[in-house]
């Protein structure tokens, strides 16, 4: 009995794959929202978001879109300002940061990492 050389006869490695084990995403079955829905914002933006002095002397008003990341456990990152036409977006991106844990979205049944687009709007009270 001869010996069956094993040279030549094994497994080829192909080029190896990275798969993100945590992939964002942008659109969702669920989108993620602040904890108690748009009421709740509404009132954590009335009781925390500060109107910055230069914009409230020269009556600037607008709406500003922050994006940012809500990861599955609702922890907000990568928060920047996509539109700010009033320079209203340093204001906007440190109440993102200021607001706490998000609910994350649901996707296949699944709280997963996503993009989060929100709007702020600033309106000075009426003198």
């Amino acid at each position: 009995m001869g010996v069956i050389s094993s040279v030549g006869k094994g497994v080829a490695a192909g080029p190896a794959r990275t798969v993100e084990e945590d992939p964002i995403f942008i659109k969702v079955e669920i989108e993620s929202q602040y904890p108690g829905g748009a009421s709740a914002w509404s009132r954590f933006l009335q009781k925390n978001l500060l109107y910055p002095d230069r914009a409230n002397e020269d009556n600037i008003q607008g709406t500003v879109l922050v994006q940012f990341i809500v990861d599955r456990d609702g922890t907000v990152s990568d928060v920047h300002v996509i539109s700010d036409r009033w320079r209203l977006g340093e204001a906007a991106v440190r109440i993102i940061k200021k607001s706490g844990k998000w609910e994350p979205v649901v996707q296949n049944g699944n709280q997963v990492k996503s993009y989060k687009k929100q709007p702020i709007t600033f309106r000075l009270a009426s003198k």
